[in-house]
């Protein structure tokens, strides 16, 4: 199968992202490796500072792209945060929900959500040079003519 890398996310020929995904789960666990042995501080506070700085970028860069969907793909980026976290001095024993909130991070899940979202509000509104209509359309009524409830920014996908 062959593989393109283009602006740093690996695409094979069938436009699956596993390889792009195992590339970057690979290099953030080593970066979190790199963090718990190079830096002398055992402060949470500053070891979260390093895991926003240098891994969250690379487990973040272009989700809106690449973002899985299956869920052996979702455990593997989340096991990264997971793990770095549980090596956290006092979060050893506790789990993983309640060592996110915690520590006031969210999950890298909802993370990607939140991305999807603004992405989405970004191209709805014009702020940046997407054409909506080649993704999707504004309802206007449900298919029988009548009117959507709620606001006019329902969404369905051409």
């Amino acid at each position: 199968m062959s593989e393109v890398r283009d602006l740093g996310v690996i695409v094979d020929s069938s436009l699956k992202f596993n390889s792009h995904i195992s590339y970057v789960v690979a290099k953030a666990n080593s970066r979190a490796s790199l963090i718990h042995k190079c830096f002398v501080s055992r402060y949470p506070e500053i070891l979260l500072r390093a895991f926003k700085v240098y891994l969250r970028p690379l487990l973040e860069y272009a989700t809106c792209v690449w973002s899985p969907h299956c869920n052996y793909a979702i455990d593997n980026i989340e096991a990264v945060q997971r793990k770095f976290a549980k090596r956290l001095k006092g979060c050893e024993d506790i789990e993983y929900p309640a060592r996110l909130s915690y520590l006031h991070l969210q999950s890298l899940e909802r993370r990607r959500l939140s991305a999807d979202l603004i992405l989405t509000y970004r191209i709805i509104f014009g702020l940046v040079d997407v054409c909506m209509s080649d993704y999707f359309q504004l309802m206007s009524s449900n298919g029988d003519g009548t009117v959507t409830r709620g606001n006019p920014f329902k969404l369905s996908v051409n």
